[in-house]
C-alpha cells in the first residue's frame, strides 16, 4: 500500500471533569529516570530577627528545602515562633504569608541547636520566583525576640522535568513527580513513610507507608481545564490487616476512610500477596481543583509505591494542523 497523508485538526481541550478511571496492567510504562532536581542556596545569616533569599521556581511545582538552621545568639521566648517558610512576596511580614512554616518549641534564653529541616511546598500556577524567609519573632507580627539565626547547606529540590515514560507516553510529559521512583532518600516528598531498598519498578528504592492506618501521599499542583496522564506502581508484599490505595483531588483519609470524591482501591485481609501492579487513568481539574494526589493506608504488613507520573498533555496550539503519514 501506498503512503496515506492525513491530516488531524487539534481542538480544545475536553470539558472540565474528572476522568481518571485506575487500570491494572501486567506490563506498561516506567519512569526513565529518577526525575530530580537539585539546587544548592547560599549559606545566610541575619543580625536580626528575619531574612529572606530570593529563588525561582516554575510554577505550579512540588518542592522541597532543606538545610541546617540554628540560632546564632539568645534571646526570649513567650510564645512560639515561626522559624522558617516559603513566601510568595518579597519581604513577608507575618505567618499568614508563609506556607509550609516551621515552628520551633520554646526554651527560655536557650540557644536554638543546629537541627535539619525541611520545608515542603507548591508554587502557585503562572509563579517564576519565591521566597524564603528565615526569622524568629518577625512573622508573629508584634514582638521581636532578638534571635539571630544561620543557614547552611540549603538544598532546593523539584522536579527535573525531562523524566517521561520510557512506553508510549509522548503525549503526555514531562513528569511533574520530583524523585519519582525515590531513589535520592534524604529528601521526601511525601506527607509519611520512608525509602526502603527494594528494585520495584525502577531504581534500586521504592516508597514505603508506615503500617499504622496512617495514610502516605504526595499531592501534585495542577491546572485548571488541562488534561493530565497520572501512573503509579504499588505492591502490597503482605498485606496485614488490609491495605487500601487512594487518588483524587482530596487529601486521602486515615484508614478505610476516602477523600470527598477520591477513587479508593482496598486490599483486604485474605487476598494473598499483591505483586507490583500499574494504575493509571487520566483527568481533568475542575474550578478548585488544584491538586492530583495519589497514596495509601497499611493496615499492618507492607505497602509500597515506585515510578510514579503526573503529567499534563501536550497540545499545540488550536488550529495546528499535524500531517502523519
Amino acid at each position: 500500500m501506498g503512503n496515506r497523508n492525513v491530516l488531524i485538526r487539534i481542538g480544545q481541550c475536553a470539558k472540565r471533569a474528572f476522568l481518571a478511571a485506575a487500570v491494572s496492567a501486567a506490563q506498561g510504562g516506567v519512569v526513565t529516570d529518577n526525575n530530580l532536581s537539585a539546587s544548592s542556596l547560599e549559606d545566610f545569616a541575619s543580625n536580626n530577627s528575619a531574612t529572606s533569599l530570593a529563588f525561582t521556581v516554575r510554577g505550579p511545582s512540588l518542592c522541597a528545602l532543606q538545610g541546617w538552621f540554628r540560632s546564632t545568639a539568645t534571646g526570649y521566648d513567650i510564645a512560639p515562633y515561626y522559624i522558617a517558610g516559603v513566601s510568595a512576596a518579597a519581604l513577608p511580614t507575618n505567618a499568614a504569608q508563609l506556607s509550609g512554616s516551621l515552628s520551633w518549641g520554646r526554651t527560655y534564653g536557650q540557644v536554638y541547636p543546629n537541627a535539619l529541616k525541611t520545608l515542603r511546598f507548591s508554587s502557585p500556577a503562572g509563579s517564576d520566583t519565591m521566597y524564603f524567609s528565615l526569622g524568629l519573632g518577625r512573622f508573629d507580627s508584634w514582638k521581636s525576640a532578638n534571635y539571630s539565626w544561620a543557614a547552611t547547606n540549603v538544598w532546593l529540590y523539584s522536579a527535573a522535568g525531562d523524566d517521561t515514560f520510557a512506553v508510549g507516553r509522548t503525549n503526555y510529559g514531562p513528569n511533574l513527580v520530583p524523585n519519582a521512583s525515590f531513589e535520592v532518600t534524604n529528601v521526601s516528598f511525601w506527607s509519611t513513610g520512608t525509602a526502603v531498598p527494594d528494585t520495584g519498578k525502577h531504581g534500586s528504592y521504592v516508597w514505603q507507608v508506615p503500617s499504622s492506618a496512617e495514610d502516605g501521599n504526595i499531592g501534585i499542583p495542577v491546572v485548571t481545564g488541562v488534561r493530565y496522564l497520572f501512573s503509579f506502581w504499588s505492591a502490597s508484599p503482605s498485606i496485614g490487616s488490609g491495605h487500601q490505595i487512594e487518588y483524587g483531588f482530596s487529601v486521602p483519609q486515615n484508614g478505610w476512610a476516602t477523600g470527598s470524591g477520591n477513587t479508593a482501591i482496598p486490599r483486604y485481609l485474605g487476598g494473598g500477596a499483591v505483586p507490583w501492579t500499574e494504575y493509571t487513568g487520566t483527568f481533568v481539574p475542575g474550578e478548585g481543583q488544584t491538586t492530583f494526589y495519589i497514596g495509601g493506608m497499611a493496615n499492618g504488613g507492607i505497602l509500597q509505591f515506585d515510578s510514579v507520573f503526573v503529567g499534563a498533555q501536550i497540545v499545540p496550539p488550536k488550529g495546528t494542523c499535524v500531517s502523519v503519514r
